[in-house]
């Protein structure tokens, strides 16, 4: 499968206070969003499996 990046806008202070709590928790940003974007679809589309 190949990556493919997605570009959002939010406000730099959400940003920044989005990372320092992933830095804290030693969190990986990317992987959290990628979780949320999976529970999202998996929950509309309960017939789509994610690979």
């Amino acid at each position: 499968m190949k990556n493919q990046q997605m570009s959002i806008r939010i406000p730099k202070d959400l940003k920044d206070k989005f990372h320092a709590i992933c830095q804290e928790e030693y969190i990986n940003p990317s992987a959290l969003i990628r979780g949320w974007i999976e529970d999202f679809i998996m929950a509309k589309r309960s017939d789509l499996t994610i690979k």
